[in-house]
């Protein structure tokens, strides 16, 4: 199998990708999933998952969802315009899964879904985005 130069599945981890420890573990054309394994630096004082954490993973997800590109089309940089969450539960396990889909939009903005389940499969988080692609350098 032949990866995308810009796959982050296979490419070296971002600083704050590093930082948080989530992976990018699929990336396919309108469908992402990112994974965390939880530690306490994920926690807040009530020792759950901080809500920014769930947010991060649906905003990465939504955004690598729309910008896997079909077969020889080029890469096109994402940007969210907006992000919506709902905290629907606590997990029982220790390790966040993050799957978005892309659902619709036109050339230059589109619409992603996503939700956030532990591995057990207790559902945690919803989301939905609005995002656009970022026009190359020096295109108006």
């Amino acid at each position: 199998m032949t990866h995308h130069p810009k796959d982050p599945t296979v490419a070296e981890p971002y600083l704050l990708q590093k930082t948080l420890g989530y992976r990018i573990t699929r990336w396919e054309v309108d469908l992402a999933e990112v994974q965390l394994d939880l530690e306490e630096k994920h926690m807040n004082r009530n020792m759950t998952p901080h809500g920014g954490i769930y947010a991060l993973l649906l905003d990465t997800a939504c955004a690598f969802c729309g910008s896997c590109p079909p077969e020889g089309q080029p890469y096109r940089v994402p940007q969210t315009l907006s992000l919506n969450t709902s905290f629907l539960g606590v997990p029982k396990g220790q390790r966040l899964i993050c799957t978005a889909r892309k659902i619709g939009g036109g050339y230059r903005n589109w619409f992603a879904e996503g939700e956030v389940l532990d591995e057990t499969g207790t559902l945690l988080c919803r989301g939905s985005a609005t995002l656009r692609y970022l026009s190359p350098k020096g295109a108006s």
